[in-house]
């Protein structure tokens, strides 16, 4: 009783335990039975919660609703999950009765260009943290979140459209959402280095990327800030991202 159940990739599961699953959701029945050892068994499913994942199931509702309404941040609630909730029902055919019984909550898949948008937030909240303590200004540059948030520093799913696995990729998504940034280890060693950094209230620091035969690194630099840009600047650090 009370208890939780989460089954993984629910688009994976025979047919005939769909089945089980719509009578025992629809409140026809409060029992489950499985076979182990050639033994039947039957469970008690009161007071039972299912929570179903599926990396498949929804895509292509998400990724054509962010299409047709220009980006997740514009995307409206009730006509994404009345699409997710025809395409689960378009999955199940003869068993769509269990999507009937189901609550769908959708995780937004974060593409590349999201993650350097919220590393962009996360640069702006610090400069406001430390202006006029550690620096006059921080600024980093595009090139360097970019980088930070490329395929070298974080897992990146492709999900194909399951009528055809060649071509472009339908959706190119990070496996671990928002909290691939909070174990990305270029941008954690940047917010160390900036948070204990010596304080020179009257600089900016400046952060950038450069390219030498060895590969890429992350630059920071103390500059001046006079009226033709920054100018006068000199490196404290180096950050090597081979």
């Amino acid at each position: 009783l009370g208890s939780i159940v989460l089954i993984r990739h629910v688009d994976l599961l025979p047919v005939s335990f769909l089945s089980e699953l719509a009578i025992v959701l629809s409140g026809k029945s409060h029992t489950l039975s499985y076979i182990t050892d050639n033994e039947s068994t039957e469970v008690s499913c009161n007071g039972t919660v299912f929570v179903f994942t599926s990396k498949r199931w929804g895509s292509k509702s998400i990724f054509n609703q962010i299409q047709m309404n220009g980006g997740m941040s514009r995307l409206r609630r009730d006509p994404l999950i009345a699409s997710i909730r025809w395409e689960v029902d378009s999955h199940l055919g003869y068993w769509s009765k269990l999507g009937s019984h189901v609550s769908i909550v959708p995780f937004l898949p974060f593409q590349q260009d999201d993650l350097s948008s919220m590393l962009r937030s996360k640069v702006q909240l610090m400069n406001v943290r430390f202006k006029g303590v550690n620096w006059k200004r921080l600024e980093v540059s595009n090139a360097s979140l970019d980088l930070f948030v490329g395929s070298n520093h974080v897992e990146y799913f492709d999900l194909y459209d399951s009528e055809s696995e060649r071509g472009s990729p339908l959706l190119t998504f990070s496996t671990s959402g928002g909290n691939a940034l909070d174990h990305n280890s270029p941008w954690r060693a940047l917010k160390n280095k900036l948070s204990h950094t010596k304080r020179r209230p009257y600089k900016v620091a400046f952060v950038d990327i450069d390219v030498e035969n060895d590969g890429w690194k992350t630059v920071l630099e103390w500059c001046e800030d006079g009226e033709s840009g920054l100018e006068g600047c000199e490196v404290e650090w180096r950050l090597f991202l081979n």
